[in-house]
């Protein structure tokens, strides 16, 4: 397979399963060749090319298309963060793929925000209180210092510092971020809506019923229950486990009056644990890693044929196939 089919393929997939399902990406993808189209022809040179036909600007190919290269693989090191160089020049493989951002998919980071908003709107959180945000720039504010940090901050100046690592060895190197955990959070919101677990208990243990998540709980970062007793109800379960990273604490009001009284995530922080608790919604954190590795595994699963190696365990990275399990959760997201 070249990268280029990867690349293409591997956000094909992550539209496909994109949690909003509701023409947020076309529309998202029309504005950006409307602004294309109204430049000159010096800014369209400088422009982000790749942002025409992909919404998922941290997912993206860092190194490895240079000059038009567009290099074949076989044999793929899959991890969740950079690939160590010791471990790759030993493997040799002909491709790197990562999940979280660096290099140029890095700096695309914050542009995913703006998913969160069609997300919570998709779930019933009122439109107006989302609007009441904008307002008092809560929403505006995250992004605003998000693409702040990652272009001015410390975090921009180190950016390429792993691509040019992996540009000097000739390792292409991709990144697939939110395209993935866009299929993580659309396996999940199916799981929950079709199995409807009545107690926070139970949404634990069908979390445990997927490979990716007992292999969590064997290395200690499995499910837990952040807020809220095993024996209560569930009530209306939220996966929150796309667009970019964790939102505002301020989002929980909304959540407590749209009827929300579940979020299950793959990660938490201490100021949405405390904004959960005061609006009395209960948060079930499946794992951060755990829930890294089924996004990547489905979206592997969906983008990579089954004849390319891949080195099953390195890097965080625990490679499982879903593709002979029941496939309703493809069917209702294209269906919706």
């Amino acid at each position: 397979m070249k990268l280029s089919e990867f690349y293409r393929m591997g956000i094909e997939v992550g539209k496909t399963y994109d949690p909003r399902h509701n023409g947020s990406v076309e529309k998202w993808l029309a504005n950006v060749r409307r602004v294309y189209d109204s430049l000159d022809e010096g800014q369209q040179a400088a422009f982000d090319r790749d942002s025409l036909w992909n919404p998922y600007l941290d997912s993206r190919v860092v190194c490895g298309d240079e000059e038009g290269r567009d290099p074949d693989f076989k044999k793929v090191m899959v991890t969740l963060e950079q690939p160590p160089v010791v471990v790759v020049m030993d493997y040799k493989p002909d491709l790197l793929l990562s999940h979280h951002p660096e290099g140029r998919a890095c700096t695309g980071l914050h542009q995913v925000l703006y998913m969160q908003v069609g997300i919570w709107k998709r779930h019933g959180v009122k439109i107006d209180a989302i609007d009441d945000f904008a307002v008092e720039n809560s929403l505006r504010r995250l992004y605003e210092l998000a693409a702040r940090d990652l272009r001015e901050g410390d975090l921009g100046e180190i950016t390429e510092d792993w691509t040019d690592i992996y540009r000097y060895f000739g390792k292409p190197w991709i990144i697939m971020h939110t395209a993935a955990d866009n299929c993580a959070t659309t396996y999940l919101q199916h799981l929950v809506d079709s199995k409807t677990p009545e107690s926070l208990a139970d949404v634990v243990t069908l979390l445990n019923e997927i490979p990716e998540y007992r292999q969590g709980n064997a290395e200690l970062i499995g499910p837990r229950i952040v807020t809220g007793r095993p024996k209560n109800k569930a009530g209306k379960i939220v996966v929150d486990m796309t667009g970019g990273y964790q939102g505002p604490e301020e989002i929980f009001t909304s959540f407590a009056d749209s009827g929300i009284r579940t979020i299950l995530c793959m990660h938490v922080t201490r100021s949405w644990y405390d904004a959960a608790a005061d609006h009395h919604v209960q948060i079930v954190c499946a794992g951060h890693a755990p829930s890294d590795n089924l996004g990547m595994n489905l979206l592997i699963d969906d983008a990579m044929p089954e004849d390319v190696e891949i080195y099953p365990r390195m890097g965080g990275f625990r490679r499982f196939s879903h593709r002979d399990e029941d496939q309703s959760w493809k069917e209702s997201a294209r269906k919706t």
